[in-house]
């Protein structure tokens, strides 16, 4: 798998990360993530980090689409928005492209260069639900902007024991 997630900042932030080859599998992790979260029954802004992410195959952006296909309805109610790292123009394309094959396009995308970058949007969306910036969320986009590759499966959840 090349996909970690955390609930640390629920119920305001679900995060994800991804690198390198991304899977059928690592969808199906991004679903159930996004599950409990809606599951949860709170607004919340959804951080991915996909700047060390391979530009995945047809399959994979397929089921991508698929899968937030299934939340349309949950995103109307829950979703404040998406805020992705992302360093490359292609896999913005990628991105882009992905949306056409939604039904409704019901969240708003927001892409950044840096994790850091996108702490000031993180807390204007939050505040603007009245809903507290969550503590430790700076401290955890600095580590995430200086770490590398191999570092990242240690930013996630620990698995269910």
């Amino acid at each position: 798998m090349s996909i970690i997630v955390s609930r640390r900042f629920a119920p305001a932030v679900a995060v994800a990360a991804m690198w390198g080859d991304t899977t059928l599998e690592d969808v199906d992790v991004m679903r159930h993530h996004y599950r409990a979260f809606h599951a949860q029954g709170h607004r919340f802004v959804t951080f991915v980090d996909a700047r060390r992410a391979n530009v995945p195959g047809s399959a994979v952006r397929r089921a991508v689409a698929d899968m937030s296909n299934e939340f349309v309805e949950d995103s109307k109610k829950n979703s404040m928005g998406v805020i992705i790292v992302l360093d490359s123009k292609l896999l913005v394309g990628v991105l882009t492209a992905i949306r056409w094959f939604l039904r409704t396009d019901v969240t708003q995308q927001e892409w950044f260069a840096s994790a850091t970058a996108c702490r000031p949007r993180i807390e204007e969306l939050l505040t603007a639900e009245k809903l507290a910036f969550p503590e430790g969320l700076v401290p955890f986009l600095k580590k995430l902007d200086a770490a590398e590759e191999k570092d990242l499966p240690a930013f996630g959840d620990p698995p269910p024991r």
